[in-house]
């Protein structure tokens, strides 16, 4: 062995580790293979939540917790972003093991060359089985990995979590670095720097147990802080840390360019396939390291003894499990663990391969599993594959997410081929059934007996030459899938979890998604492959040039005086980059609004969507034909379709399932602020929208409801419903899109957003005067004679509720935002008619709750003086003496418990004082004469239609002294409909309105009264007495003997 001297270079160091085949363990940093200020994932995501900063700890520079879909979103970013070339080289180097801070899912599949099987550990207890190795290296991710939809897998989203995480899991994992390099072996650090999430003073500590000559320090200085530097520069003086100031993929290609065969992949573990004739192949070193390139060969040890798990690591193998997608090994002793169940679609399968292994020569084509993400198709390869070598009737090469090259398999198809057996290579790569037929014709053309088995994207209408080697995977279980679903949720511990969308009951991935959790990482990235996959081919179809047509009179004379006829795409691409995770294309953002619209169950016009791809009207005057339709979206199982009516007047286009519309849009958005993006660009140009009858002012109001507070997210889109409200004002400013469905919505969500997310008081001052002028605008034009603008009468009866809701944030803003009294007491009144207003229009308790909670907020606020104080209270008590809680349904009745609760915190039950009476006299205020008759009169009960003898004898008092005052009070509403339900108590011994057959007033002075009350009612606004006028029907029929 080559000793290793004190004054060695890093680069000599790790020459020498290799040479001598010691373990060689990397510490790869957040910044690894990444150049200083060049991560531009990592400047995407600072920009989606706002930060500033130049590395992943600023991330929680503002504090609190990142967005819950924040992680799923930076997945598919790192997926869809290109590998770097020095990170490449970083895993090509045969690592005994690795460490990383990297929250890259890339980095397990990029260790996976040379026919090495790396497995992923994410969690700190337990350990792995195997420490190091070089043929199946455990990648510690320490802080989780991004693009899992479980809360196991996903990185810290707070520096709570963070500090957690790193207790529980990094730390502990950090601790074996130095028993799995061993004492002779070699560590590598790389792309650590200030504000990496392992702190450098937990490296540090750990370092300084190291023998010295062994750790290597790759890159620049890191920038520490003044404690660490110390410790830091102690560690290089004391030997233990070798600084190498070049990057360790630089070093790695100086290597690869003068020596070779020190990164090439060496062990010398022989397999064995055993056939069923008997026959047993060996295979070589060299043999498995050049087919284990790209496919890995199924051997007995894959079928070998599998040594029982103790309890405390079953869960954790069955979590890897679901949530692995590119560890042979690791998938196949799952299969023979029970983690899985067989589904009815792979009986025909293996039917299909075992009849293709006995008469391979007879093969037309590939036998090609097709079908929806998440229906269970990897799986089913797997399983499929342990068919067949426990029945070792073929050799099986099994190539998880890429198609094999023909020339890496062709050494192991011919040593096959020499023992007289058939290969059976089974390929998951979600590629075109073309695809796996050339690739099948590659390996006939050179004479080898092979059968290829494929995984593709459901076929819609496959051609008859093909159907019959096309195997379905059914979106929906049955019943017998079912009950296996259970027992295996069952086995893992876990409890039957509810299904959120009934109709998706029986369909195959929400039912893996809810009662498999842990299979939600593989399901939510075969559903982002799927998505890239599509947008790729609508890019492609869609920039195809077709002759525009119909041409008009000129561009006809044109083309017949020799002009070329004019040419368009379908899908015009800019191109443009937007800093995310590539270019801002077309079919991207069709694939986004189609999504963002599903995920609130919610079908869009198609040539809406088409329309926003353009960006604007002024590239297509007119809508798609259907055949341009066709040509897009043909052959994407993607998207589902239907006619809006019989009449198939407008096409309607949605995803297949919502729960995969959620998953995508998690993948691609981010959260609610981006869907809310997508869905503003497509509110921006519904331009045809308008009339009642028209499909996009349907989509856009049932858009709008779904999106609000009432929709299935309840709040999720708080955030952004000031924007869209705004996006509606400017569609009906500058569009001509004039609704008062739409203009209701306007002002709905801008008090709704300010009910939630409390902006600063500029901000709400402007929204409140924007809400008060679209409704205000919706009742004049839909009122006006000869207007264009149609409301029903719900409508209208819902914008006089938003106009006095409107008038009364108005109101409690300026009460509560400490506005001197004098501005304040206007406000009220203002908001005090805007409720009188819909309490007579409006048939429902609504009205009544603007009129408790709007005085009580102002009361509560002590921003009036004390006879307006006086004037509230009469307000409020007046109000709760409209309400009759037998009326209202369930949840009306939650909503008035609660405002009578807080009206009860401020309402004063001592009684007026004279000094304060006389105040309210000289303001020309009747509150004073209406508390004191209503400390006198009765409460009226919940439920009760009979008054009791103490009740009337209340009533009696009340109405006494309001007949004493009657000329003082005959214009103050709340005193005379006090004083009609008093004397209908004194008079009937009943309650007023609380029972549909009551006994009327016989004696004809009682009638007499009560009629006088209600003659007085006519003198007031005509809105004021709309229950009294009830009274008036009954009492003005001529009594019948």
């Amino acid at each position: 062995m080559t000793s290793i001297k004190n004054d060695a270079s890093g680069e000599q160091l790790l020459r020498e580790a290799l040479a001598n085949d010691l373990p060689v363990v990397g510490y790869l940093g957040q910044a690894a293979g990444i150049a200083a200020n060049s991560d531009t994932i990592l400047k995407a995501a600072l920009r989606k939540v706002n930060r500033s900063g130049n590395s992943w700890r600023s991330l929680f520079a503002g504090g609190g917790d990142l967005d819950a879909n924040f992680f799923t979103w930076l997945g598919e970013g790192f997926l869809a972003s290109p590998v770097g070339a020095e990170l490449s080289a970083i895993a090509d180097t045969p690592f005994s093991a690795v460490y990383t801070s990297s929250i890259d899912p890339r980095l397990p599949r990029l260790f996976e060359t040379n026919g090495r099987e790396p497995e992923t550990i994410l969690f700190g207890d337990p350990p792995p089985p195997i420490k190091r190795s070089r043929r199946r290296p455990p990648i510690y991710q320490l802080f989780g990995r991004a693009g899992g939809e479980t809360a196991d897998f996903q990185p810290p989203s707070s520096t709570q979590s963070l500090a957690r995480r790193r207790m529980l899991h990094a730390s502990p994992m950090a601790r074996t670095m130095l028993e799995t390099a061993t004492a002779l072996g070699l560590i590598v650090v790389e792309g650590l720097r200030e504000g990496d999430w392992f702190r450098a003073e937990d490296i540090l500590a750990l370092l300084a147990d190291a023998a010295p000559n062994s750790v290597v320090w790759f890159g620049d200085s890191p920038s520490f802080g003044d404690e660490d530097s110390q410790t830091f520069e102690q560690l290089i003086a004391s030997g233990i840390i070798v600084r190498e100031p070049r990057s360790l993929g630089r070093v790695l290609a100086q290597i690869a360019a003068s020596e070779p065969q020190l990164l090439e992949q060496r062990w010398d573990d022989p397999g064995v396939v055993t056939f069923a004739s008997g026959k047993r192949l060996v295979t070589s070193p060299s043999l498995r390291l050049a087919t284990e390139a790209s496919a890995t060969i199924v051997d007995d040890a894959f079928t070998a003894f599998l040594p029982p798990l103790r309890e405390a690591n079953q869960a954790a193998d069955f979590r890897a499990f679901h949530a692995t997608s590119g560890n042979a090994r690791l998938l196949i002793a799952g299969v023979r663990r029970g983690y899985s169940f067989v589904r009815d679609f792979e009986g025909r399968l293996r039917s299909l391969v075992d009849k293709a292994v006995l008469r391979h020569y007879e093969e037309r084509g590939a036998i090609v599993v097709h079908g929806q993400s998440g229906t269970g198709k990897s799986i089913a390869l797997v399983q499929l594959a342990l068919h067949l070598r426990e029945a070792k009737t073929a050799a099986v090469l099994l190539a998880l997410n890429s198609l094999p090259q023909a020339t890496d398999v062709v050494e192991f198809l011919a040593a096959v081929d020499n023992e007289d057996e058939v290969t059976v290579v089974l390929v998951d790569a979600s590629l075109s059934v073309s695809r796996y037929d050339d690739f099948l014709d590659a390996l006939r053309s050179r004479g080898h007996r092979v059968v290829v088995v494929g995984t593709s994207y459901r076929q819609d209408s496959p051609p008859n030459g093909i159907r019959s080697r096309l195997v379905e995977a059914t979106s929906r279980l049955s019943i017998r899938e079912h009950q296996e679903l259970a027992k295996l949720a069952a086995k893992a511990g876990l409890n039957e979890i509810a299904i959120k969308d009934k109709e998706a009951g029986d369909y195959a991935l929400p039912g893996f998604f809810y009662r498999l959790p842990a299979s939600r990482v593989r399901i939510s990235e075969g559903l982002g492959r799927e998505a890239r996959h599509v947008s790729a081919n609508m890019k492609a179809v869609g920039s195809i040039k077709r002759e525009v047509d119909p041409l008009g009179d000129l561009g006809k004379a044109l083309v017949e005086a020799g002009f070329p006829k004019p040419t368009s795409t379908i899908l015009e691409e800019e191109g443009a980059v937007v800093g995310n995770w590539g270019s801002e294309t077309a079919a991207n953002r069709l694939i986004d609004y189609v999504m963002a619209s599903a995920r609130l169950y919610q079908w869009v016009p198609v040539n809406l969507v088409l329309r926003a791809v353009m960006r604007g009207t002024e590239q297509r005057e007119q809508p798609l034909d259907l055949d341009a339709i066709r040509t897009l979206f043909e052959g994407h199982d993607l998207f589902r379709w239907r006619l809006e009516d019989n009449e198939g007047h407008e096409l309607l286009v949605s995803a297949r399932l919502q729960l995969e519309a959620e998953l995508i849009c998690n993948r691609r958005l981010g959260g609610p602020t981006g869907e809310a993006n997508r869905l503003s660009e497509l509110i921006r140009v519904a331009v045809r929208a308008g009339s009642e009858g028209n499909s996009e002012t349907r989509f856009l109001i049932d858009l709008i409801h779904a999106f609000g507070p009432d929709g299935p997210f309840k709040e999720r889109y708080s955030e952004s419903y000031a924007e869209l409200a705004r996006t509606l004002t400017n569609l009906r400013k500058n569009a001509g899109v004039v609704n008062a469905r739409l203009m209701l919505q306007e002002a709905t969500l801008r008090r709704h957003y300010i009910r939630l997310r409390h902006p600063e008081p500029q901000v709400k001052a402007a929204l409140l005067d924007e809400a008060r002028t679209a409704v205000d605008d919706a009742l004049s034009q839909s009122e006006a004679r000869n207007s264009r603008v149609y409301a029903s009468r719900r409508t209208i009866d819902n914008l006089w509720v938003e106009r006095a809701a409107t008038y009364g944030f108005m109101a409690t803003d300026a009460a509560e935002g400490g506005d001197n009294p004098t501005d304040v007491w206007p406000s009220y009144l203002a908001a005090r008619t805007a409720v009188r207003k819909a309490l007579g229009r409006v048939d429902s308790y609504f009205p009544l709750d603007i009129g408790l909670w709007l005085p009580a907020r102002i009361l509560k606020s002590s921003a009036v003086s004390m006879e307006h104080s006086i004037e509230l209270e009469a307000d409020i008590r007046a109000t709760l003496d409209l309400v009759d809680p037998g009326a209202l349904d369930a949840k009306q009745f939650e909503i008035f418990q609660r405002q009578r609760l807080s009206c009860a915190e401020v309402l004063n039950d001592t009684a007026v004082s004279d000094d304060a009476f006389a105040l309210l006299q000289q303001s020309g205020s009747t509150a004073g004469y209406f508390l004191r008759a209503r400390q006198l009169a009765p409460s009226p009960p919940d439920a009760a239609s009979q008054a009791t003898a103490d009740d009337i004898s209340k009533a009696e008092q009340s109405k006494r002294y309001l007949w004493n005052v009657y000329p003082q009070v005959a214009g103050d509403p709340r005193c005379l409909r006090l004083l009609l339900s008093c004397e209908w108590v004194a008079t009937t011994g009943t309650w007023l309105f609380k029972d549909q057959r009551q006994p009327l007033p016989w004696a004809q002075a009682d009638r007499s009264r009560i009629r006088r009350i209600r003659n007085g009612l006519p003198r007031l606004p005509r809105h004021e007495n709309r229950r009294v006028e009830e009274v008036n029907r009954v009492l003005f029929y001529p009594r019948r003997c």
